[in-house]
């Protein structure tokens, strides 16, 4: 670790002094997303120092800001699923040193999706 100091005109704050020791750190506020049935957006915050980027693992939903540097949230949008299967996925955010897996699931329907199956409504005509 290589520390210098410098004698300056004006010193604002204290806390502007910054040791680093080079270690570039990467984390997530959630390692799981949970969506309803009917889809919707949920924001996955990223904190680090550094550069990082997002890939994913299902056809169901979509990552917008897969590319960022230090903090910064990435919206996460799931289709509705019409299906009675739960979904699963996965996000990987990573950088240089790290990567964390954060799970993706979504409920699934109640119904089918098809007119007069899965549930006791008859179709509308």
């Amino acid at each position: 670790m290589v520390l210098s100091f410098c004698s300056c005109s004006e010193v604002s704050n204290i806390d502007d002094i910054v040791i680093d020791d080079g270690a570039i750190t990467l984390s997530v506020d959630n390692e799981s997303l949970e969506f309803s049935a009917e889809g919707g957006q949920m924001l996955l915050g990223i904190k680090s120092n550094g550069n990082w980027g997002i890939s994913r693992s299902g056809s169901w939903f979509t990552v917008q800001t897969v590319t960022g540097k230090g903090n910064g949230n990435a919206v996460v949008e799931a289709t509705p699923n019409t299906t009675t299967e739960v979904r699963f996925g996965t996000i990987t955010v990573y950088n240089n040193n790290k990567s964390i897996t954060v799970n993706v699931t979504q409920k699934a329907s109640e119904k089918s999706g098809i007119p007069g199956s899965g549930d006791n409504n008859p179709p509308s005509v």
